[in-house]
């Protein structure tokens, strides 16, 4: 049995709101971010590492951002329209883009049990038998100004609050960059929520390990 495992998932290759490598988790990058109508992969080669300038100590994990599909194509979705690609598209570009590990084209599936996680009920619902998860959720929470907070093993959603997780911040500082519209606030709340979803998943792991 083997601990689960959080992946975060990227914009366009970064970790929404966090511009360092504070936070240790693998990565997941997403076709439809790098291949769209003027994509850099119609006119060169280059790795997904090397063009988002990637750690070595990181994994990549390539996925869909949806599994939809359209004929036999798969629809790749983008803020300017959608496109799509092909199985034989699709392996030209795992080729060059050398991710660690990808999704299989026609059941959008890794090789590994994983699941895309929607919201915080679904975490907490989680099957024994997946070990990867995925943490958009997080920046739906970050962006609606949301803390996670663990109680009674339960992962619980909550406004601001005093944490001193991320740094020694004086009392009221978070509220503070709230009320104040600061970027730094995002980063904040981007690290302790998922400072605090690693913990639970640890936690849920040594539960679930001492009842089998």
């Amino acid at each position: 049995m083997s601990e689960y495992t959080l992946l975060i998932s990227t914009q366009t290759g970064l970790i929404p709101n966090i511009c360092d490598n504070s936070i240790p988790n693998d990565l997941i990058l997403y076709v439809d971010d790098f291949l769209y109508y003027d994509s850099i992969y119609y006119k060169t080669e280059v790795t997904l590492r090397d063009l988002c300038s990637i750690n070595e100590s990181k994994k990549i994990y390539l996925a869909f951002r949806t599994n939809s599909k359209k004929n036999k194509k798969r629809i790749l979705i983008h803020k300017r329209g959608n496109t799509t690609i092909t199985k034989d598209e699709y392996k030209k570009y795992v080729n060059i883009m050398k991710p660690d590990f990808y999704q299989d084209f026609e059941t959008c599936q890794f090789e590994f049990s994983f699941k895309d996680i929607k919201v915080v009920d679904d975490l907490i619902k989680l099957d024994s038998n997946v070990k990867f998860v995925s943490s958009l959720f997080i920046n739906d929470l970050v962006l609606e100004y949301k803390m996670l907070k663990i109680e009674n093993n339960n992962l619980i959603i909550c406004d601001i609050f005093d944490c001193k997780c991320c740094g020694d911040l004086n009392k009221g500082y978070l509220k503070h960059l709230k009320d104040m519209n600061e970027i730094n606030c995002y980063y904040y709340l981007t690290k302790h929520n998922f400072n605090t979803v690693n913990l639970f998943l640890k936690n849920k792991f040594f539960i679930l390990f001492i009842i089998l």
